[in-house]
C-alpha cells in the first residue's frame, strides 16, 4: 500500500514537471522586455563575477539612473549566473555587443524551473498536511498552469515572485520536521531561517512569511497529531528567529540599503482605499477563475459601485468559508483561504503601492486558494450536496477542472506570447488599457530608437499628449509631467530630423517654457539649441545665436558655443 502511495505521487511530482514545461516552453525563444534592460543588459554588476559582494549592496537597478529602491541580490545572483552561462562575449563593460548577441534562453529556462519548484514545494507541502494526492496534484497542476503567472515566469526580471515563493514554501516545509531533540530543533530552526533570508533577499514582500509559517504550525498538528508533542516555545521558535530577521532586515533597509528617498505624495482618504480595496478583490477573484483579457497595467478606472458591492460579497464568502469549514473540521480548507486572505492583505490596496493591482501578486495567495477550492470540490469527506458522493458527480467534476486546465494552458501560451518581445507587450497592454501614458512612451521610444519608425513614434508620442490634454481639461491644471515633457522633447527630436523646423520648433519651446530646476535643467538647454537649430534652418542665425548662448550657460557641460 505504502509502495503504491509513494509510485503515486512520484507519477504526480513528473506530470507537475510536465504540465510546467509544456506551459512555459513557448517562451524559452522570447526577448529581453520591459525592465530587462536595467537588471541584466545595463546592469554591469550582474555581468561581472567579481562584483558578486556589490550587487548585496545596491538596488536591483542601479545602472538604470532612476531612483528604485528595490532590493533583491539574489534575484541579480541569479542573472549573474545565467550571463554566465549565456555569454561568449564581452560585457557591457567592454562592447555594446553584448545588447545584440546575449541570448535569453538560460534566463528563461530558469525561470521554468523556479516556477516548476514552487508547483512540486506546494504539493509537498499539500502532502505534509495530509491531502490526500489526487486534491494535491489538481490544486498544483492548476496552480503551474494558471496564466495569473506569466509576468512572473516570461517575464524575466518577474523571477523574484517564483524565487520569492519556492524560499517560502521550502521554509515552511522544512519548519514542519521533527523537533524533538535539540540537534534536530537548531537544524529545524537555522534552514527555516535561512530559507526566509534567501525570500527576503528576492522580493521584499516575503515579510508576510511568518504569518504563513504561524497559520500552517498552527493547524499541522491538528491534521498530524505527533506521537511526541513539541511545546507551544519549540514548535513556534521559527516564528520568531524569523521575526528576528525581519527586524534586522528592516533597520538595514531604512539605513545603508535604502536607496532613494521617500517621495511625498497625497495620502488617499481611507474610505476611498476600502472602495479600492474591494473593487480590486473582486476582479482578482473573477481573474482567477476567468483569467481572460490581462494585461500588466490594470485599473480600477471602469470600476462601478456594483463592482465594489460585488467584492464585499467574495470577501464575505470567503469569511463565511472560514468559519463554516473551521466549525465543522474542514481544517485544509480554513488554512487554505486564510493563507489566501493573509497573503492578500498586503497587496490588497488597504497600504500604499505602486499601482491599484497586478496580477503576478496572486502568485503567493494562490497557493492557499487552489487547494481550499479543491478541497471543497473533491474530497468526500466535504460533501457540498448528497450527489457529491456519488462516482458520476466526481468524473463529471474531474472532466470540468481537466476542461479549465486546458483553458488555463491555452491562455498562458497567449500571454507567453505577448511577452515575448518589447512591441507585442506594449501593443497587447495598449489594447486592454489604451490610456496608459506609460506604456504608449515605451511604445513610441522602441518605434523611434529600435524599430527606426519615426512615423509610429510620433503617432505614440502624440496620444500621450492627447491623454494629458483630456486630464487637464478635467483638472483645470496646466503643469507638464515628466512623460510630456519627454513627448514633446522626443517629437521636436523627430520633426527636426525631418526638416519639419515649424513643428520641432514648437515641441522644443514647450520644454524650454519650463523653469530649470536639478532634474529638468539639461533637458530645457537641449530644447533651447534645438530651438536654435529649427531657427538656423529657416535662415534665422541671429536669433538662433541667442538660443544657442542660452543653452550653454543653462548647461555649460553639453560644450554648446
Amino acid at each position: 500500500m505504502t509502495s503504491s502511495i509513494n509510485q503515486a505521487r512520484l507519477l504526480s511530482a513528473w506530470l507537475i514537471i510536465f504540465l510546467g514545461t509544456l506551459t512555459y516552453i513557448n517562451t524559452f525563444s522570447g526577448d529581453w522586455v520591459w525592465d530587462d534592460a536595467s537588471s541584466v543588459l545595463l546592469h554591469e554588476n550582474v555581468q561581472n563575477p567579481s562584483k558578486l559582494t556589490q550587487l548585496y549592496l545596491e538596488d536591483q537597478h542601479a545602472f538604470a539612473g532612476g531612483q528604485g529602491n528595490f532590493y533583491r541580490p539574489l534575484l541579480s545572483t541569479t542573472f549573474m549566473v545565467d550571463f554566465w552561462l549565456s555569454n561568449q562575449g564581452p560585457t557591457i563593460a567592454e562592447s555594446q555587443e553584448v545588447l545584440e548577441t546575449l541570448s535569453p534562453f538560460i534566463f528563461h529556462l530558469q525561470s521554468t524551473i523556479w516556477h516548476i519548484l514552487v508547483a512540486l514545494l506546494m504539493f509537498v507541502l499539500l502532502l505534509r498536511l495530509k491531502t490526500p494526492t489526487f486534491i494535491g496534484l489538481a490544486a498544483a497542476s492548476i496552480y503551474v498552469l494558471h496564466p495569473l503567472h506569466t509576468e512572473a515566469v516570461t517575464y524575466i526580471s518577474g523571477r523574484a515572485d517564483s524565487m520569492s515563493a519556492a524560499f517560502i514554501l521550502a521554509g515552511i516545509c522544512v519548519a514542519l520536521r521533527d523537533g524533538s531533540t535539540l540537534r534536530r530543533q537548531i537544524i529545524r530552526v537555522g534552514l527555516s531561517g535561512l530559507c526566509f533570508t534567501g525570500a527576503l533577499l528576492s522580493k521584499e514582500s516575503a515579510f508576510i512569511y511568518p504569518v504563513l509559517l504561524s497559520l500552517t504550525l498552527w493547524i499541522e498538528p491538528k491534521l498530524t497529531p505527533p506521537r511526541k508533542p513539541m511545546s507551544i516555545k519549540n514548535r513556534y521558535t521559527p516564528v520568531a528567529f524569523a521575526l528576528t530577521l525581519i527586524g534586522l532586515y528592516g533597520l538595514l533597509r531604512m539605513g545603508p540599503l535604502s536607496f532613494s528617498k521617500a517621495a511625498a505624495s497625497t495620502p488617499t482618504p481611507f474610505f476611498e482605499r476600502v472602495v479600492e480595496t474591494l473593487q480590486s478583490f473582486a476582479y482578482y477573484v473573477i481573474m482567477i477563475f476567468n483569467p481572460s483579457h490581462l494585461h500588466m497595467e490594470r485599473s480600477l478606472v471602469d470600476a462601478t459601485r456594483s463592482t465594489t458591492l460585488l467584492g464585499c460579497f467574495f470577501l464575505f464568502a470567503c469569511i463565511a468559508t472560514i468559519v463554516w469549514a473551521h466549525r465543522s473540521g474542514r481544517i485544509r480548507v480554513a488554512w487554505g483561504l486564510i493563507w489566501f486572505i493573509a497573503s492578500w492583505l498586503p497587496i490588497s490596496g488597504l497600504f500604499p503601492l505602486n499601482a491599484p493591482m497586478a496580477e503576478h501578486w496572486l502568485y503567493i495567495p494562490l497557493i492557499g486558494f487552489l487547494p481550499a477550492a479543491m478541497e471543497i470540490l473533491f474530497n468526500r469527506n466535504y460533501p457540498v450536496v448528497t450527489f457529491q458522493q456519488t462516482n458520476t458527480y466526481r468524473y463529471v467534476l474531474a472532466s470540468v477542472v481537466f476542461a479549465w486546465g486546458c483553458f488555463l494552458l491555452f491562455q498562458s501560451t497567449i500571454r507567453n506570447d505577448a511577452w515575448s518581445s518589447n512591441t507585442k507587450l506594449y501593443e497587447a497592454t495598449l489594447k486592454e488599457n489604451p490610456l496608459s501614458t506609460r506604456v504608449q512612451f515605451n511604445l513610441a521610444v522602441t518605434h523611434q530608437d529600435i524599430l527606426q519608425n519615426p512615423v509610429g513614434a510620433k503617432r505614440h508620442y502624440n496620444r500621450i499628449l492627447d491623454v494629458y490634454a483630456a486630464k487637464k481639461e478635467e483638472s483645470l491644471s496646466d503643469q507638464l509631467f515628466d512623460e510630456e515633457i519627454e513627448s514633446h522633447f522626443s517629437l521636436g527630436q523627430i520633426y527636426l530630423d525631418e526638416l519639419n523646423f515649424g513643428e520641432s520648433y514648437q515641441h522644443f519651446a514647450k520644454v524650454a517654457s519650463l523653469q530649470p530646476n536639478d532634474s529638468n535643467r539639461l533637458t530645457v538647454a537641449q530644447s533651447l539649441y534645438g530651438m536654435g537649430r529649427c531657427l538656423s534652418g529657416i535662415g534665422n542665425h541671429r536669433n538662433a545665436q541667442e538660443l544657442y548662448k542660452r543653452a550653454g550657460q543653462l548647461a555649460p557641460e553639453l560644450g554648446i558655443n
